[in-house]
């Protein structure tokens, strides 16, 4: 099965909860979207006021969005087909018993908090995330493009690495 979703957490993976303001260059997961991916929005229903602000103004970028108590994978037709991005274990340990791809993102108050199951990729930021898949795309497509869903988009994926 082919990649075609990529649920991609709130709380913790775009929107750092310490500063409480979005990770820099969180907008970079859309360049997935010239692969041809959609890229949805996973949170739990149990935001602050700042934070529920926030991810209402931004969930307008977003091919589709999921809110609700209990995060899971059932809104997905075919989970196979999916990523998951999150900082959370039990996020991850989630979408690998549906059979999701998995992303840990190891930069939030949970980078120490290993989940059981390795995940597919462990990364440090966003920008790597995004980079992993944008690698996993290119080698499905056999070429260094990425499949342009618009005839305009004609140059290779840009991504930007975060000094350490």
């Amino acid at each position: 099965m082919a990649l075609k979703i990529i649920l991609v957490d709130f709380k913790g993976t775009l929107y750092n909860t310490e500063t409480k303001k979005m990770y820099p260059n969180w907008e970079i997961i859309f360049q997935l979207k010239m692969f041809g991916l959609e890229v949805w929005l996973w949170s739990r229903d149990e935001l602050g006021g700042t934070e529920r602000d926030l991810r209402n103004k931004i969930k307008k970028k977003f091919d589709k969005v999921i809110i609700s108590n209990e995060k899971n994978l059932e809104l997905v037709e075919d989970p196979i087909e999916s990523c998951v991005i999150s900082d959370h274990k039990n996020d991850i340990k989630m979408a690998q018993k549906a059979g999701a791809k998995t992303i840990w993102i190891r930069q939030s108050k949970y980078k120490n908090s290993w989940p059981e199951k390795e995940p597919d990729f462990m990364v440090y930021s966003l920008n790597e995330a995004v980079a992993k898949i944008g690698m996993l795309m290119m080698n499905k497509t056999g070429v260094g493009m990425p499949k342009a869903p618009y005839p305009e988009v004609t140059r290779p994926l840009l991504v930007c690495f975060e000094k350490n």
